[in-house]
């Protein structure tokens, strides 16, 4: 545990070999906490270890969570008990960030106590739904768990007998006031206006400049495809001025139609209503996209070609184009702030805290969904598993508990990896697809219709809840 803590500072170590070391699942999981700050460590094996599903999760949330431009992390898990419910127990304590609610008794005298600390309150913080409904803390670090009745009369006997009983401090949370005119997004649900999109604003000076017949429609142009995250070269430029179709533009999502037509038109070079794995991986070069290999032209293809025609047409290119460029932006709450002190809480590094952590259902929001980059490095490890048995397990655990969750063009680029059978895999991927929309698109483009029936009938009421 104490070298989890050292590595969340540590910023020269690149590999780490912590191989058969009876390494605990409590300890497992403050070392995946680390990855939120650690950037240089690339390696870490923790083959032979007793991680139990929940170090194995919370490490596989890591390298969903954590791999960045500069840095492919890769973590050795061959011959580990990642199976086994060995829990994560700490002082009595066991925790989940998938479902942390719970009343919690923390010896903050040790990192994994110390680590749900901080993990809760990140909750709290950034998360809708969740809270603190009791956050108390004292000199003395809790006793291990006894019977209610008996704790009260302790209790009791404490307040009445032990001077040192005194020193408690009750923590209460406030959100930073934002100021007027500045007023931070708190919701994102389904009905979020677009105006809360960072592309929204280049698009709407688009609609202007087409509504007052101005002529040159470059400058905006380039400004919309920067917004989305874009980088084009000039050869794009060129056809999507020249396939703009300003007839259509009569509204933002007009304007995003004849944007995504033009954009079609241009990378379609022989005019054949269908773009191909070729034209598509040029299409990429010259949208600027970070990746444009042959690799990820044949992923785009596999997970929007709803007709299996190995293309992709008009319909489905924007589909394609929505689902990439149009994301949504990651909830933003107002700050949470210790009441007494008006700053970020202190957590305190000695003696316990009690706390009662709450968390509501609520869809998953879009900052819950893995990035492209980190479900690419998850994909890597995979390959990387020498035993397939090894992927197995590592596929099963990425999907039983996590509160990261799938895109269809992700969870595609699993079942390509994946030697197990189709049906199978696509039931344990759609409970932890992003929306309704990627559920149903995973379906269509994997399984039959007399499969999704059967499917339908496997899983009960929750197929129609997740489709």
């Amino acid at each position: 545990q104490y070298l989890g803590i050292s590595l969340a500072s540590n910023n020269t170590l690149q590999s780490l070999d912590l191989s058969y070391n009876s390494l605990s699942p409590q300890a497992a999981i403050v070392i995946a906490a680390s990855f939120a700050t650690n950037t240089t460590l690339h390696y870490l094996s923790v083959a032979g270890n007793p991680l139990g599903r929940a170090g194995a999760e919370a490490l596989i949330t890591a390298l969903r969570r954590h791999q960045t431009e500069s840095r492919f992390l890769h973590i050795d898990f061959a011959s580990a008990d990642v199976d086994t419910d060995l829990g994560a127990r700490g002082g009595g304590v066991q925790f989940s960030s998938v479902d942390p609610t719970g009343r919690y008794r923390l010896d903050m005298r040790t990192p994994y106590s110390q680590m749900i600390a901080r993990r809760l309150y990140e909750l709290a913080s950034t998360r809708m739904g969740c809270s603190f409904q009791k956050c108390v803390w004292s000199f003395k670090p809790p006793e291990p768990e006894d019977d209610e009745e008996e704790e009260k009369k302790d209790k009791k006997k404490d307040d009445d007998e032990d001077p040192m009983s005194k020193g408690r401090v009750e923590f209460t949370f406030k959100r930073k006031r934002v100021k007027k005119g500045k007023k931070e997004r708190t919701s994102l649900s389904s009905h979020e206006t677009d105006s809360q999109r960072p592309w929204y604003d280049a698009v709407m000076s688009l609609y202007a400049a087409v509504r007052s017949r101005e002529k040159d429609l470059h400058g905006y142009i380039l400004e919309c495809l920067k917004s989305m995250g874009l980088a084009p070269d000039e050869t794009c430029m060129q056809f999507v001025a020249e396939h703009f179709d300003k007839s259509i533009a009569k509204d933002v999502d007009g304007v995003l139609s004849a944007l995504f037509f033009a954009l079609f038109d241009g990378i379609d070079e022989d005019r054949s209503e269908a773009i191909d794995v070729r034209e598509l991986q040029r299409g990429l070069q010259h949208l600027g996209c970070v990746d444009s290999s042959l690799e990820a032209a044949t992923r785009i293809i596999e997970s929007f070609d709803s007709d299996e025609s190995n293309t992709i047409e008009r319909e489905e290119f924007v589909q394609w184009s929505l689902a990439k460029f149009l994301a949504k932006p990651p909830t933003t709450l107002p700050e949470l702030l210790d009441a007494e002190t008006n700053k970020a809480w202190k957590i305190p590094d000695e003696g316990g805290l009690e706390i009662i952590f709450v968390q509501e259902p609520h869809p998953p929001s879009y900052d819950m969904c893995c990035t492209n980059l980190g479900n690419d490095g998850f994909v890597r490890n995979l390959r990387l598993c020498a035993i397939e048995s090894d992927r197995t397990k590592l596929f099963e655990r990425a999907v039983a508990n996590t509160d990261v969750y799938f895109t269809c063009y992700q969870a595609q680029s699993l079942i390509d990896v994946m030697s197990l059978d189709l049906f199978y895999v696509v039931e344990k991927l759609l409970p932890v697809m992003a929306s309704t929309h990627d559920a149903c698109l995973l379906l269509e483009k994997n399984l039959s219709l007399d499969q999704r029936v059967r499917l339908r009938e496997t899983m009960g009421p929750l197929y129609d809840a997740v489709t």
